[in-house]
């Protein structure tokens, strides 16, 4: 009876004893991104270009959006640009038995290049200063947007110069049979020339050109038509540039003088927007002229050289 109630209170001790402990917790997923933001500059082209595209039945298949975009696709392509701004479409179609047919789509825009790429953490975009700079309202309530005009003034394609330019004129004689008397002619002169041709980038331009150049020499006015090349630098992408242009070509002359040879000048001036001002050099070989000393005439046969301050516009 002893062991019996021994047993039984050793059983309840130990039952007592064991005791189990559950921990629960709750935990949060929380998600994580990487990014890498980068920051470019976008420069907008000054002029408007405009391409016509008539679409394949391939390209067709695709519906009118997928005519538009290959249309959009070749013009960037033609001036190597990223993004084509302000696009505007005509759409030209023509009726079958079946419906109507896409035959061709007109696009034009401003082509725009991506440029200056650079991390966020390098852009101003990152400064707390500017993050918290608020937008003005104007009056109707719309917010003011500053706009960044674009440094990448000239691209490429087709544009042309007209220039007018008072000089200062003088014979440097070749030829002169009278015993040297008739050393040279000092005159006013006028140039009016114009060229036009095509802008291969931002600074290399190259044309044709032709105008007038007026003179009073020895009495006599005359009237030179050159006909010639002409290559432009620019050497400067902005706005406002550094310029040199080179000209070299034939010339004809008629009025107190008929004669013709080479032509040849040189301008080194800045260029102001579409404004360019410039100190031009012109040069004509194997001009002659007839000077009439009463007994008798010599023919008279030199270099008329002319140099003056030019001011010239961009179109």
């Amino acid at each position: 009876m002893k062991k019996s109630l021994g047993l039984l209170m050793l059983t309840t001790v130990l039952l007592t004893s064991c005791q189990t402990v559950i921990k629960t917790s709750r935990t949060a997923c929380v998600g994580q991104q990487l990014k890498n933001v980068t920051v470019v500059d976008l420069e907008a082209s000054d002029k408007r270009v405009t391409y016509t595209l008539k679409p394949d039945k391939e390209v067709r298949r695709g519906g009118l959006e997928n005519v538009k975009q290959a249309a959009e696709a070749d013009v960037l392509k033609e001036h190597n640009a990223d993004v084509l701004l302000e696009p505007r479409y005509v759409v030209s179609k023509k009726r079958t038995l079946f419906g109507k047919k896409i035959t061709s789509v007109t696009v034009s825009g401003r082509p725009a290049y991506y440029k200056n790429y650079r991390s966020l953490s390098d852009s101003v975009w990152s400064s707390p200063v500017f993050r918290g700079v608020k937008a003005k309202n104007h009056t109707n309530g719309t917010a003011k947007r500053s706009v960044a005009h674009s440094s990448f003034f000239r691209k490429r394609g087709f544009e042309g110069y007209v220039s007018l330019a008072p000089s200062y004129s003088w014979y440097e004689k070749l030829d002169n049979p009278r015993y040297n008397e008739f050393d040279e002619v000092n005159a006013f002169s006028l140039n009016l020339l114009a060229n036009y041709g095509y802008r291969f980038n931002s600074h290399l331009f190259a044309g044709i050109g032709t105008g007038l150049m007026w003179g009073d020499y020895d009495g006599g006015y005359d009237y030179s038509f050159p006909i010639y090349l002409d290559a432009r630098v620019d050497f400067f992408k902005t706005k406002n540039t550094l310029f040199a242009e080179f000209m070299a070509g034939t010339y004809y002359c008629y009025g107190h003088s008929e004669t013709e040879g080479l032509f040849f000048g040189f301008s080194l001036g800045y260029s102001i927007g579409k404004v360019d001002v410039a100190i031009r050099y012109l040069r004509q070989h194997e001009y002659s002229f007839e000077a009439d000393y009463g007994w008798h005439t010599y023919d008279y046969e030199g270099c008329l050289q002319s140099i003056g301050l030019s001011i010239g516009y961009r179109f």
